[in-house]
């Protein structure tokens, strides 16, 4: 349209000369509107009763602007700022001015506990504060990365000061460091997992594998606590629902408490797996925020798979590990715990794609499980295979199951009555650690990140300072993963997202020029001269362990670091008798020996770095490097080698005499080649896969009056109802919330397909808009499956045809759905920035699959829509 209103034609000239707008059927009808009608219609197409003449449209729809800058995160009294109704006088904030000191994880830990529910209510200060805690985890590795500098016998303090370069320009790992102190962070997992790998050559393979969810919504006990602790005067009429999404923090402490409480009850006497000599536990957090708690437990005098026979196994196994369904007059509290929490249900995360299976979707979790008269065990390598394969055909072992119990969880059955929540327990124990490999690449998975890769050409333009450089790629990947209430309030009261009785000492035995060591403080460095080359911390490789008394010369460097810690020097000037101390030559302080108390009851694990493969000919004579420099005596480490010509030759002279260096070089090689062995069964157990009927790479899509497109019949085969009674049953339990929208939108649907079929010919239809919204968890996305149910019982099972358009506007959401994007399913055009939507017509294929797949539709449901701008609902209308 021209400027005055009127179209213009193929020459340019104006159709008319009075203004008047000739219609024109190839102009979009969104052009063809003015400013009157298009207020109109951004009235129709709110999800509120908006009158159109009230406002103007982009008054209507524009969020408001904010004017001002934002207030600079390092502001010193930045809480008091933004958070004016907590601080209504601007005093009383983290840096305020106090009588006492407090630190500023004191701070947090106090608002936290304060009978004050602000600050375990307001999200947006529970997250402030635990922003505050990861920046300053951020700041301690920014520290430790700066003051990392690579040993020169020839750097001086003079030559520190005048600002000598790092020989290791490399920027990218120095924030890997940095985010390694981060629990949110991949760095941090991986180093967990190194740990994970050393505990498992230390103490054998774990022998259970078990996972504890809280029972939540369906938690009696959980409802009083909130409602005993909140402090809101209405909670008893509250839903536990409710409760929790109005104080996740309270309802977080609850269930860390109770899982305390519950790993106390599993390591005390009582022994309800047999006596625990050790444990690894990582706590993580679902999609609605709950945590729940993966474990590993090694216990004293388990059987293993490879060493013990299959009898005495399964004997072992069915003494701790049930899948009963308990009577229900003889035992009726386990009995419910069984069916509300052990009872498993299909839904779509567990069920794979129907295309593997030829159209029938699968469980991940291998339900239902077959019920079997007595208890079997398998190959290690067919159930690695069947894993690997994705077949999920065959587990590791069968345990006695029943017809009725082929859905039921396996279960200990005194955790479960302590528990009171969904408990899965697995046997684990097999002499090659595979099956273990697997369990620790899951237990130490990194959240998911949007920004998990750094480019090298990040900062290709950019001049600041290489701090300023990390301190910005640090915070960028801080910033890339979603964290919940729950876990900001675990982060803000230091619960350690991993526990374990096992501690760990690290030494980098690796070729001196890979090395780097800390520098000493600004204040330490004050008391050294300009020349001087004493410029490092000590640590166990160039200080303690070279400057160690004659008495203990024998001690290997791994023998001397397992049983001699250091003490530092403010500690050893306090203590008048000295006597049972270590003093080191020089000038260099004193060591003690470690001893067992409660905080650390197990000797600790010395280990050095992990990466470095015999097998590989650039790191073969480093391998061997490193291995004498943990097992051969020494004092100058360039006199490792001897008189041999290489570090492998001294290996080889040395290994019938020195039985510890032997035996950490075999013990490689050892697993090496059970490793092998056990990767060869797996791939001789591996299926020969068939090809489908051919028809997967088919991708024309036929118009017919069918069920639709191969997307109907993907979501339809992702339904685990498929009777009308189970449908029925699932209808029954939903709340009267969900049920209402559920009748609403059912209603509506038959009454559809009553004027289709010209059954019904009132004058009453009108097609039905609905807004549903709710905190996370409280069934949205479980009320979509149900009416996807609901789908599949009438066009699979009445034969009626029956299609909902099931979409959600990114991948991750319509992932969670089993839907697809709106942008896929609308064949929306992706562009970005405000006012570059065109219209588009689509081409032949793209056209005929809409058609095929919106032939029988009579209902659209979008998830997550508070994402979804009113422009993109206006190119779909």
């Amino acid at each position: 349209a021209s400027p005055n209103g009127a179209t213009s034609d193929n020459n340019g000239s104006s159709g008319s000369d009075s203004g008047t707008k000739v219609p024109d059927n190839d102009v979009p009808w969104l052009r063809r509107m003015d400013n009157e009608e298009l207020d109109k219609t951004y009235g129709r197409l709110t999800v509120m009763d908006v009158d159109p003449d009230s406002k103007a449209a982009d008054e209507i729809f524009r969020q408001l602007d904010i004017v001002s800058d934002p207030i600079p995160s390092r502001t010193e009294n930045v809480d008091c700022l933004a958070f004016p109704t907590r601080f209504p006088t601007g005093e009383g904030g983290l840096n305020d001015n106090r009588r006492k000191k407090i630190t500023a994880a004191e701070y947090a830990k106090k608002h936290v506990y304060s009978a004050d529910p602000f600050a375990r209510c307001n999200i947006e200060w529970m997250f402030h504060l635990a922003d505050l805690k990861e920046k300053r985890t951020m700041d301690e590795g920014m520290f430790g990365v700066m003051n990392a500098k690579k040993q020169s016998d020839k750097m001086t303090k003079k030559d520190l000061s005048n600002g000598a370069k790092d020989a290791d320009p490399n920027l990218l790992k120095k924030v890997a460091r940095i985010l390694a102190k981060l629990p949110s962070q991949k760095n941090f997992w991986m180093h967990v997992r190194s740990e994970l790998d050393q505990m498992i050559h230390e103490y054998g393979p774990p022998t259970f594998w078990a996972t504890f969810s809280p029972g939540d919504y369906n938690d009696d006990e959980l409802h009083e606590y909130l409602v005993k602790h909140s402090g809101k005067r209405d909670a008893a009429s509250m839903t536990t629902n409710e409760l929790i999404a109005g104080d996740p923090a309270l309802a977080c402490e609850y269930v860390q408490k109770k899982f305390d409480a519950l790993l106390e009850f599993i390591l005390s006497d009582a022994a309800p797996l047999g006596k625990v000599v050790h444990y690894f536990v990582r706590t993580e957090y679902q999609t609605r925020q709950m945590p729940h708690f993966h474990c590993l437990f090694w216990i004293e005098g388990a059987p293993i798979i490879g060493v013990d026979d299959p009898d005495t196994i399964m004997e072992y196994i069915g003494k701790h590990i049930s899948c009963k369904l308990p009577d229900k007059n003889a035992d009726p509290v386990l009995h419910d715990i069984v069916m509300k929490y052990q009872t498993h249900k299909c839904n779509s995360y567990c069920l794979r794609n129907p295309k593997s299976f030829k159209g029938k979707a699968r469980c991940k979790f291998s339900y239902p499980r077959k019920a079997t008269c007595k208890p079997i065990l398998f190959s290690v390598e067919s159930s690695i295979a069947a894993h690997k394969s994705g077949s999920y055909k065959r587990r590791l072992y069968e345990i006695e199951r029943q017809k009725c119990e082929e859905r039921i969880n396996d279960y200990n059955p005194i955790l479960s009555y302590m528990w009171k929540g969904n408990t899965d327990i697995q046997f684990i124990g097999e002499h090659s650690a595979s099956l273990v490999e697997y369990i620790s690449k899951y237990a130490t998975k990194a959240p998911k990140s949007q920004f998990d890769e750094f480019k090298a050409d990040m900062f290709v333009n950019d001049d600041s300072s290489e701090r300023s450089k990390l301190y910005k790629l640090s915070m960028r990947a801080m910033k890339s993963r979603e964290m919940g209430a729950m876990e900001a309030r675990n982060l803000i009261m230091a619960e350690p997202a991993v526990k374990t009785d096992a501690h760990f000492q690290f030494l980098n035995a690796v070729f001196p020029c890979k090395r780097k060591r800390f520098l000493k403080s600004k204040e330490a460095l004050k008391d050294v001269s300009d020349d001087s080359k004493d410029i490092y911390n000590g640590d166990y490789i160039h200080v303690w362990y070279p400057c160690r008394p004659i008495s203990v010369h024998a001690l290997s460097l791994y023998e001397f670091a397992k049983t001699y810690e250091r003490v530092s020097n403010s500690v050893a000037a306090k203590m008048k008798d000295r006597t049972g101390l270590l003093k080191l030559q020089g000038d260099h302080g004193y060591m003690k020996k470690r001893e067992i108390t409660k905080a650390k009851p197990n000797p600790v694990i010395v280990y050095g770095p992990a990466y470095l493969d015999p097998f590989s000919k650039e790191n073969r004579q480093e391998f061997f490097f490193s291995s004498l420099m943990l097992h051969k005596p020494w004092l100058q480490e360039c006199n490792l080698k001897g008189d041999s010509p290489t570090y492998e030759a001294e290996y080889n002279r040395l290994k019938d005499s020195n039985a510890a260096l032997a035996a950490h070089v075999e013990g490689y090689f050892s697993r090496k080649k059970i490793k092998d062995s056990m990767a060869a069964g797996v791939e001789a157990e591996m299926p020969v896969h068939e090809n489908n009927d051919g028809n997967d790479n088919n991708d024309d899509t036929e118009l017919n009056g069918d069920h639709g497109s191969d997307y109907f019949h993907t979501v339809r085969k992702q339904s685990t109802i498929e009777t009308e009674e189970q449908l029925q049953e699932a209808v029954d339990g939903l709340s009267q919330d969900q049920r209402k929208v559920y009748d609403a939108f059912v209603e509506n649907a038959d009454h559809y397909y009553a004027h289709k079929k010209q059954v019904c010919t009132c004058s009453n239809f009108k097609p039905v808009t609905m807004y549903v919204s709710g905190f996370g968890g409280s069934g949205k996305s479980h009320l979509i499956k149900i009416l996807m149910a609901y789908q599949y019982i009438r066009s699979e099972v009445k034969k009626e045809p029956c299609h909902f358009l099931l979409g959600a506007p990114t991948g991750m959401a319509s992932c969670n759905i089993s839907g697809q994007t709106l942008h896929q399913l609308w064949s929306l055009p992706v562009e970005h920035g405000y006012g570059s939507w065109t219209y588009k017509p689509l081409k032949s294929g793209p056209l005929n699959r809409m058609k095929a797949n919106f032939m029988n539709a009579c209902g659209h449901i979008i998830d997550e829509v508070s994402m979804i701008s009113n422009v993109m609902l206006m190119n779909i209308n």
